[in-house]
């Protein structure tokens, strides 16, 4: 799989968690019962994913090979 392309598929899939989440935030409003495991589980997802996995993908190759390729570091 191209690189772009599993960038692309990482901002799916995170994007698919802010939906999640703002079901479970109106859970809680509701003070649905697990609603806050819920909630703990989705923010733990943002945690390990998008700040971990996702974001080390864009820090590490992506940005690089922009600047390389001419890119401002002042974007």
């Amino acid at each position: 799989m191209e690189s772009t392309s599993q960038l692309k598929s990482d901002h799916r899939l995170i994007l698919r968690g802010l939906e999640i989440l703002r079901a479970v935030a109106h859970a809680i409003q509701r003070n649905e019962p697990g609603a806050l495991t819920d909630a703990k589980a989705v923010l733990n997802f943002f945690h390990k994913f998008a700040d971990h996995c996702h974001h080390e993908k864009e820090e590490t190759i992506l940005f690089p090979a922009l600047i390389e390729k001419g890119l401002s570091r002042d974007y």
